[in-house]
């Protein structure tokens, strides 16, 4: 292969270093792996706190999270890695993603994607209940707290 992609996946593969060696090892001379993933961080989101607040009140249990993700600390330690697996001329930086949501957008993408499964499991009394006070949660919160924004880790290098 000429070039190998990862966007958002080689921090949820169970062993990195064996996918890093995989990748290495089925490139051609020169060819080239690129990656883009979480960086691991913890900023606090405000919507995202009023939205547990809604469950809390409404005395509705998140389901455990099924959560083995392993994004990188820092642009060195996935250039290291990187390296490691056999790659060189490796190049690693942050870059931002940023997303402004409204209440509705947030709470859209809260029902229809991230707690879908939440969202599903409940009764339609329920979900509507939960819906409703999550939105005028939502709503109370001043606009500058809807941009979500959040460090990623571009690395790329090639096969020797």
């Amino acid at each position: 292969m000429d070039v190998a992609i990862s966007s958002f996946v080689i921090q949820l593969v169970p062993s990195r270093a064996a996918a890093l060696r995989e990748i290495e090892r089925v490139l051609r001379p020169g060819g080239r792996f690129a990656c883009v993933t979480w960086q691991a961080e913890s900023n606090p989101f405000e919507p995202d706190d009023a939205f547990l607040l809604a469950l809390d009140e409404l005395e509705v249990d998140l389901p455990p999270l099924d959560h083995d993700a392993r994004p990188y600390t820092s642009p060195e330690a996935a250039a290291a890695e990187l390296r490691r697996a056999g790659f060189e001329r490796v190049r690693a930086r942050v870059e931002w993603l940023e997303h402004r949501y409204t209440p509705q957008t947030f709470l859209d993408v809260l029902e229809h994607w991230i707690e879908s499964d939440l969202f599903d499991s409940l009764e339609a009394r329920k979900r509507e209940g939960l819906r409703s006070l999550a939105l005028t949660k939502l709503q109370r919160l001043p606009a500058e707290a809807f941009v979500w924004r959040r460090p990623l880790i571009s690395v790329s290098g090639d096969r020797r």
